[in-house]
């Protein structure tokens, strides 16, 4: 069975497990554990520039917000703590731009699973909240 490699999930999970295999070091797999990953991980080449790939994956789903909010969880993933700047504004614009409010509420737990400060967890619900004045969890 093959993974589905435009699923929002699957391509943030295999660009973090890339992103973990390249920064890997020093600290190499055993030979065995490298030959199965190397024959059973192929959704993402090991010399692929991961930062393209998830662009180009965010070119390919503009107007999906499980898309787009996966892209940004892999670009958070595999950009350096002080490059990071930026992403929150992003979510926050996910939620105004989403289509249904399940998709806003996902990224509200985003917000909230990445540490956000206060502030950008109220605009992003105020946003929500505009949205979808009927949805309590705003």
């Amino acid at each position: 069975m093959k993974l589905d490699a435009t699923h929002p999930r699957v391509h943030e999970q295999t660009v973090r497990f890339q992103h973990a295999l390249n920064t890997l070091g020093d600290n190499k797999l055993p030979e065995q554990v490298s030959q199965a990953i190397a024959a059973e991980f192929t959704a993402v080449d090991g010399s692929t520039d991961l930062g393209a790939h998830n662009a180009a994956f965010r070119d390919q789903h503009p107007n999906s917000t499980r898309h787009q909010l996966a892209a940004l969880s892999a670009e958070r993933a595999i950009r350096a703590d002080s490059d990071r700047a930026g992403l929150e504004n992003e979510l926050v614009a996910l939620v105004g731009n989403a289509d249904k409010f399940e998709d806003a509420l996902a990224v509200i737990d985003t917000v909230k699973a990445w540490g956000c400060k206060e502030t950008v967890l109220e605009v992003a619900k105020r946003a929500g909240k505009e949205k979808w004045p009927a949805v309590t969890r705003f």
